[in-house]
């Protein structure tokens, strides 16, 4: 009984770690910038955490701490950091007054509140802004950019920290924070830790599945794992199928069957991600669904209306020697993208964007959920 109380409250603060652990630039795009999360705690009680958020068009803010030991005083001094910034932030885009300096010395001064005796926090914020990246890294590993990497411009938070730097620099094609779990992680060959890896797998990475696919390969997770990635959009390639249509289920199945009588490569992995992109529309965008029940009332009494709605959806589809990429978008209310943030910790929910998911390696929407970015990379 009594290691299931503890089963029971560990479960529950990962669970609320989760919930503070917002990532909102998750398998996110904004026009051509993609944006993209990862965070994969080793144990129940971690370290560890990450947070992300839109502030507002070409502003986001990403933040990652690592405080120092295991259990529950590093889990403490992680929930707590986050929490401040949550908290800050939110009201800060209340009174439209966000100010990434003062962000910064309010956190230190909170950190350093709670910090006890030889304690150390690492954090890292990188904020960016209209082409420009700002960050103030705090002993954490550098930021990996094409061009090379970015350490760290300050020491590790402590009772005595008074000052801080923050550097700036252009807007990368390609750029990658991580925590020392990934990068240190041993090797499963014994021969040392994964950062000689991951240097490799940056420079041909281009999406982040590519380097945690490399890292399940190669390495076996030791410590708790925090990934944020931005890369550009600007692949070249050319246009081989576009269609414009009314949503209406007819409309749709002559969408699909359309594509599978063509030449276009990889068209089943196109025909099961559309599938699914369209029964999430239906259901999210156009019927408003949001539990099972409404979903087997809405199918039953507004079938009707769907047949009568007048929004459209736009696919398009693009191609070079190396992969796909499927543009999708309608011109409905769209859905809430936090929703499938949620719906990857429930055993009965967001199963087909869990398919598209792992169909796909990339996937991108927009704030508002009614864009979708899709890349499949070319098979060999």
């Amino acid at each position: 009984m009594l290691l299931d109380y503890r089963k029971k409250q560990e479960e529950n603060a990962l669970k609320k770690q989760l919930k503070l652990t917002e990532k909102e630039l998750g398998i996110f795009f904004e026009k051509d910038i993609l944006f993209d999360v990862y965070f994969k705690p080793k144990d129940t009680l971690n370290g560890d955490m990450i947070y992300s958020k839109i502030i507002k068009e070409n502003e986001y803010l990403c933040v990652m701490v690592d405080a120092m030991g295991k259990g529950i005083s590093a889990a403490l001094s992680a929930i707590n950091s986050i929490s401040f910034v949550r908290h800050s932030l939110k009201k800060a885009l209340e009174y439209n007054d966000f100010n990434f300096e003062k962000l910064l010395r309010d956190f230190i001064n909170y950190v350093k509140s709670i910090l006890i005796d030889n304690e150390i926090l690492c954090a890292k914020f990188i904020y960016i802004k209209n082409n420009k990246v700002l960050y103030a890294n705090f002993g954490q590993p550098p930021i990996f950019t094409e061009k090379g990497k970015i350490k760290a411009n300050n020491l590790p938070i402590r009772e005595e920290t008074k000052n801080f730097n923050i550097d700036v620099f252009k807007y990368p094609e390609k750029m990658v924070s991580t925590s020392d779990g990934l990068i240190e992680s041993i090797l499963k060959n014994k021969s040392g830790v994964y950062y000689s890896e991951f240097l490799k797998s940056f420079d041909n990475a281009v999406f982040l599945k590519d380097i945690i696919r490399d890292f399940n390969e190669k390495a076996a997770q030791t410590d708790d794992i925090s990934i944020f990635m931005m890369r550009k959009d600007d692949f070249i390639m050319d246009k081989i199928f576009e269609k414009e249509i009314l949503i209406s289920q007819q409309n749709l199945d002559d969408t699909l069957k359309e594509i599978e009588l063509s030449s276009l490569p990889q068209k089943e992995k196109i025909i099961f991600i559309l599938h699914e992109i369209f029964m999430n529309v239906i259901e999210h965008s156009v019927l408003k669904i949001n539990t099972k029940k409404q979903k087997e009332n809405a199918l039953i009494k507004n079938f009707p209306k769907f047949k009568n709605i007048n929004n459209k959806i736009k696919i398009k589809l693009y191609k070079n020697k190396f992969m796909l990429k499927l543009l999708y978008e309608d011109n409905t209310e769209g859905f809430e993208r936090k929703n499938l943030s949620n719906a990857l910790h429930l055993k009965h929910h967001g199963k087909g964007f869990k398919i598209i998911r792992n169909l796909s390696d990339g996937i991108f929407i927009n704030e508002k959920g009614n864009k979708i970015k899709i890349f499949l990379k070319e098979t060999k």
